[in-house]
């Protein structure tokens, strides 16, 4: 079925060059040309073909000021946004243009990365979850079709789409993707499709998302996907007991301290992940240093075409709850102290094997060290850097945030621009 334009302000876009180049389950995005800045931008509108409700628009005005306040060359820059629909135009979010196309597409179409660059694009990675988390944000949909590829080859995170506060979000929430959510998140999937008793695990924490760049950094060495399956039930399943093969078992010639850092950021257990993505970030970019420029893993197409633009979808299924539950019971493993990304790397898988003591639990009204809460009503201040516009005298002014987080569902469906 054909999908009429958006309407948008006249005066800023113009309606003659509009052109869309995705979907998701909510949204659509855009390509328009902007007159003010005198180039081309996404737009983000909502599926008009779909009932909308309030909760729709509130979500998206929080999807605005939560990407908004991140900051980082590595994060797609949010330019306007009008949230609400007006009798001239639609709703919408104008933001950065990234020009290549997703990580996914390219993992489709390659596979396997230099190892060089698995540290390299990691470290990006990990730079936009480091600016994500001292914004006190939570992304909550760390994948490859969130991860775009700029003509200059710089990877840049986006969709907010599931984003939610790290204290005082919606803590319980389900949201997230299959084959790269966290073992945790997917226990609590289950638990809800198949109406067993709540784990009781927190699911929206740091290490959530830097599971996702763990998982993403697998794909990247073996160019295979680390949960492979065409049916979603299947790689739920396959999630919640948290037994991912390590990559060197899919994958000879991986060295090992690469190896240690994936499965560092992948262990079963959350507490024994590292929960500062700016240290992740460090030793990666150290690492790179080091490593071969050849890749190691399958190079070539790894999935169907038919199966990468098959979205990604979550929404609880009837059939899920009325089917017998076959999985292993999805119980909370034993709480650990996080990781240290840098004694991994330097010592091995082996470093995983030792015991650690329990941690402490996180008291949500503390600021994490390094870490700037973001707060209802509250905007970060981080700046870009050398790369980027800053909040120095003359920038424009960060948004706020529109107050409480709307109370609807998660967004459960892919809305990048595949």
């Amino acid at each position: 079925m054909a999908v009429r334009k958006p309407q948008l302000p006249p005066k800023r876009f113009d309606p003659a060059q509009v052109t869309r180049i995705g979907q998701g389950g909510e949204g659509y995005v855009w390509r328009v040309r902007d007159k003010g800045l005198g180039q081309d931008v996404a737009v983000k509108t909502l599926r008009y073909d779909k009932p909308l409700t309030p909760a729709h628009y509130d979500k998206l005005n929080w999807e605005y000021h939560i990407a908004s306040a991140v900051r980082s060359p590595h994060v797609v820059r949010i330019h306007d946004s009008s949230p609400k629909r007006s009798t001239d135009h639609d709703a919408f979010i104008a933001m950065e243009l990234v020009g290549t196309g997703t990580l996914a597409h390219r993992l489709a179409l390659g596979g396997s990365f230099p190892l060089d660059q698995v540290a390299k694009l990691g470290a990006a990675l990990a730079d936009a979850l480091a600016a994500t988390h001292e914004s006190g944000i939570l992304h909550r949909d760390v994948k490859p079709a969130n991860v775009l590829f700029g003509h200059d080859g710089v990877l840049k995170m986006a969709d907010y789409g599931n984003a939610t506060l790290e204290f005082g979000g919606r803590g319980s929430s389900i949201a997230g993707s299959p084959g790269y959510m966290s073992p945790e998140m997917a226990r609590a999937v289950v638990a809800r499709d198949y109406g067993l008793p709540a784990t009781g695990e927190r699911v929206n924490t740091r290490q959530n998302d830097l599971y996702g760049l763990g998982v993403i950094m697998y794909e990247m060495i073996s160019g295979e996907p680390a949960f492979p399956g065409f049916d979603r039930e299947d790689r739920i399943l396959a999630q919640s007991t948290g037994e991912l093969q390590p990559v060197t078992d899919a994958v000879r010639g991986v060295p090992r301290d690469l190896a240690g850092i994936v499965t560092a950021l992948t262990v079963n257990t959350p507490g024994r992940r590292p929960d500062s993505a700016a240290e992740v970030r460090d030793v990666l970019l150290e690492l790179a240093q080091s490593l071969p420029t050849e890749p190691v893993g399958h190079v070539g197409p790894f999935i169907t075409l038919q199966e990468s633009a098959t979205p990604d979808v979550l929404p609880a299924r009837p059939r899920g709850r009325d089917a017998p539950y076959t999985g292993p019971a999805p119980a909370a493993p034993a709480s650990e102290r996080p990781t240290d990304v840098a004694r991994i790397a330097a010592n091995g898988l082996s470093d995983l094997n030792e015991t650690h003591a329990p941690a402490h639990d996180v008291d949500p009204s503390a600021t994490q060290p390094g870490a700037d809460v973001l707060a209802p009503g509250q905007a970060a201040d981080r700046h870009y850097g050398a790369t980027g516009p800053s909040d120095a005298a003359g920038a424009p002014d960060r948004p706020e945030l529109p107050g409480p987080e709307p109370d609807c569902p998660a967004r459960e469906l892919d809305n990048s621009m595949d």
